[in-house]
């Protein structure tokens, strides 16, 4: 196993899908919060790669992502990849894009080759890029970002991810019948609840988060192999607000604990949980979540240097380059027969001032060329061109 495997084996971005998930659930009581942290982390990842080494920014990435460098982003993409290849019952994608204009070349290739981005010329409306997250989403997200392109900005960074995963042991459709959803301010909605009786891995009144009830639901024909995507559904201890408070706090804090030790925070998960016979029943529903502007929270959260000017000089030699807007939208769909799910994350980068054109010297007259040797001073060939032969293209 080299380094970079090394690395991502120990590797976790959970630490930070929490603390961001927590920043989100900050807002009304019966308000949804749905985000893809694969997603967002790929696409902060690509924005990392533009700061320099031991600089605040790329301190900052380090402390808030919890990785070192973006390239341990990239391994754990391709890990995730080859684990849903090995799978007929789930479809994972994720794909990466930039487009740009006036950024450092070796910036650009790096992102081809180390993130396996589309790269292409900025264009002057959203609607190519949108149209990239749509096709990336089998059709499922739409409309993620529209309208023209600021001229400040230099570069769209794009992370766009899809998911279908087949429940190991599906529901029956016959058993579906209708159900009452009781929100926190105590509205009531009737709707479809899906039912299950089954052995399961439970954890009924969990220590680990504060008295929840956690099942974990399996993705695939795992066989006797354990499987590589689970779901798990969480139920607070009780019905008030601050009992859903105290639990996604309590997921904050085992991540944040999980991170240090690199124990991982799935691991745990699983390993308190049990076999047990028990019934379920979940509703069968779908989310939408955005488009949301991230900024603040990730600023809140420390991420601040790099929505500064030069805090780029690895992508731009432009001094006012700087992260403006980090933008996500998810949606999810949850069925008997399992879970549709994809999420986007826009970085846009800009700039504070269209620079100055380059001047533009064309030979479009009579002009001479030179051809010399250097080192001895000889000249090679001397022409002065008056009337050009072109050569067909």
């Amino acid at each position: 196993m080299n380094a970079t495997s090394t690395s991502c084996a120990a590797f976790s971005i959970t630490m930070f899908a929490f603390n961001l998930f927590a920043k989100l659930s900050e807002g009304p009581q019966d308000s949804n919060v749905l985000i893809s942290p694969f997603s967002i982390a790929s696409a902060l990842a690509m924005i990392q790669a533009g700061t320099q080494s031991a600089s605040i920014a790329h301190t900052e990435f380090q402390t808030v992502l919890g990785f070192s460098n973006h390239l341990e982003m990239s391994s754990l993409s391709r890990q995730i990849a080859s684990a849903e290849s090995t799978s007929k019952a789930v479809q994972f994608i994720g794909a990466n894009g930039i487009w740009s204009k006036r950024l450092r070349e070796s910036y650009v290739n790096a992102m081809v080759a180390d993130h396996d981005a589309l790269a292409a010329e900025l264009p002057s409306t959203f609607k190519p890029i949108d149209q990239f997250i749509t096709t990336k989403t089998n059709g499922v997200l739409q409309n993620v970002v529209e309208g023209t392109i600021d001229p400040l900005t230099v570069a769209i960074l794009v992370n766009a991810v899809f998911f279908k995963g087949k429940w190991t042991h599906p529901f029956d459709p016959i058993k579906t019948s209708s159900g009452t959803f009781t929100t926190h301010s105590g509205n009531k909605k009737e709707g479809p609840f899906m039912k299950m009786e089954r052995q399961m891995m439970v954890s009924m009144h969990s220590p680990l988060l504060d008295g929840a009830h956690i099942v974990q639901l399996e993705y695939g024909n795992t066989g006797t192999s354990p499987a590589e995507f689970s779901a798990f559904f969480i139920l607070p201890s009780d019905h008030g607000i601050q009992s859903m408070d105290n639990l996604i706090n309590s997921l904050a804090r085992l991540g944040s604990e999980s991170d240090s030790n690199r124990s991982g925070f799935i691991q745990n998960l699983v390993d308190s949980l049990h076999e047990q016979k028990v019934e379920i029943r979940v509703p069968r529903f779908k989310l939408s979540y955005g488009t949301k502007n991230l900024s603040k929270e990730l600023q809140d959260m420390g991420l601040k240097s790099v929505f500064t000017d030069g805090s780029l000089p690895e992508m731009s030699d432009d001094p006012l380059v700087h992260l403006d807007d980090v933008l996500h939208k998810a949606v999810i769909e949850v069925t008997e027969e399992g879970t549709v799910a994809a999420a986007a994350t826009v970085g846009i980068v800009m700039t504070r001032m269209i620079p100055v054109p380059s001047p533009i010297v064309a030979f479009d007259r009579p002009f001479l060329l030179m051809i010399f040797h250097i080192p001895t001073n000889t000249p090679l060939f001397l022409s002065k061109v008056c009337d050009p032969e072109f050569m067909t293209i």
